[in-house]
């Protein structure tokens, strides 16, 4: 009797034997695995000259130079999972994203092929497009208009000039109506010389010219600086010669050409 109590309260020798093959049977359809791995980190455990055996769907069941045990695969590190084979290495991962990428291309690019061969645009041929060309032809009445209509915005613009030398106080004759030589009487009449003609001509100087000029005959016309900053300006110097023609001036106030001395702080100009 004492023999056999001392027998039932001795442990068994062949228990870890009975714990490695009940978790066989638990797991009958993973496969079998032998990976050796120097260095294996769980969290805060270390564990050295690994051996994992087998491997389920949360947990790897190893052995180690203290024994068995299992571990965590949350709980391990990228360079385990790697060598576990449950994570991709960032080549591969690169790679297999460049190919994703290049299929979906691929693809899109099918795509808008498919959809222009399912697009019929008919487009007249060269010979088709030589003919129409040839049948458009300019109307000589809408020739004659376009000139027509020059000649008269020419003949009105010389018309304002005149009437700009005439509030002046100048007499502008003939040569207001006349292309290029029209500059002697706006000259005369913004009481400026006549070689300043020569400063016209010179392609750099003429800007400067052109502003001295707008300068002297809204002045001489007894306007203000916004009407020459106005006549200077692209755009608005049409209008800004509307205004200096039509709404009277110095010259035509006093019904007699004026005369430098008559016109402060520009004598000597």
């Amino acid at each position: 009797m004492l023999n056999k109590e001392i027998s039932i309260g001795r442990p068994f020798r062949g228990g870890w034997l009975i714990v490695l093959m009940l978790m066989s049977l638990a797991s009958p359809l993973l496969p079998a695995m032998d990976i050796q791995i120097p260095t294996l980190k769980s969290g805060t455990d270390v564990y050295t000259n690994v051996t994992v055996y087998q491997m389920s769907a949360t947990d790897i069941f190893m052995r180690h130079g203290r024994g068995f045990g299992n571990a965590k695969i949350s709980s391990l590190d990228d360079d385990t999972l790697i060598l576990l084979g449950l994570k991709k290495e960032k080549a591969e991962a690169s790679k297999a994203s460049s190919v994703t990428v290049d299929a979906q291309s691929a693809e899109a690019v099918e795509k808008v092929k498919t959809a222009l061969a399912t697009v019929n645009v008919d487009l007249p041929s060269e010979d088709l497009l030589k003919e129409r060309l040839a049948q458009i032809k300019t109307s000589p009445q809408i020739l004659y208009g376009i000139l027509g209509g020059l000649v008269i915005g020419y003949l009105l613009f010389c018309w304002c000039l005149q009437k700009v030398c005439v509030n002046a106080g100048s007499r502008p004759g003939l040569l207001v109506w006349l292309p290029i030589l029209q500059m002697f009487p706006l000259l005369r009449a913004a009481k400026m010389p006549a070689w300043w003609f020569v400063v016209f001509c010179i392609p750099v100087i003429t800007i400067p010219a052109h502003l001295r000029w707008c300068a002297r005959i809204v002045q001489v016309c007894g306007k203000g600086f916004w009407t020459g900053l106005m006549l200077f300006l692209p755009g608005t110097n049409i209008l800004a010669l509307l205004y200096l023609a039509f709404s009277g001036g110095g010259g035509r106030a006093t019904g007699k050409p004026l005369r430098n001395a008559e016109l402060p702080g520009l004598v000597g100009a």
